[in-house]
C-alpha cells in the first residue's frame, strides 16, 4: 500500500505581495542572504576539506560491520 502524497499548494503571488511593505521586506531578506552566501570563502572550505580527506587513512574512511553482532 502506497502512501498518498501531500498535494502541493501553489502560492499565490499576488496574495503574498498586496502591499509594498511585504515586498520591500523580502527584497532585504533576499539581499541579506546573497551578502551571506557571498561572505563564505568557498574556496578555502574546498581547500581545508580536501586537506582533512587528504591526510585521512583508509581505515578512517570504511567501516566494518557484521551481520552476526547483535544490537542491544
Amino acid at each position: 500500500m502506497r502512501v498518498k502524497r501531500a498535494k502541493k499548494i501553489a502560492i499565490d503571488s499576488n496574495e503574498a505581495f498586496v502591499n509594498i511593505e511585504s515586498i520591500r521586506v523580502a527584497q532585504l531578506e533576499q539581499e541579506r542572504q546573497l551578502a551571506l552566501a557571498k561572505s563564505k570563502d568557498l574556496a578555502g572550505e574546498a581547500r581545508k576539506t580536501a586537506n582533512e580527506v587528504k591526510n585521512m587513512s583508509i581505515a578512517d574512511m570504511t567501516f566494518e560491520f557484521s551481520i552476526f553482532e547483535q544490537f542491544s
